[in-house]
């Protein structure tokens, strides 16, 4: 069990899918509310 350590290719690695998990977590919530303000959600008065 010899695991290699690589601190910079693991963070280059680790650093390209965090962003994009983070863009989706933070995009996810946006288009949540844009689409609640629009009434996406049959919620229309």
């Amino acid at each position: 069990m010899s695991s290699p350590t690589r601190p910079l290719p693991s963070l280059l690695a680790w650093s390209a899918p965090a962003r994009l998990a983070s863009a989706i977590l933070c995009l996810v919530p946006l288009w949540a509310a844009v689409g609640w303000a629009l009434g996406w959600w049959g919620d229309t008065p």
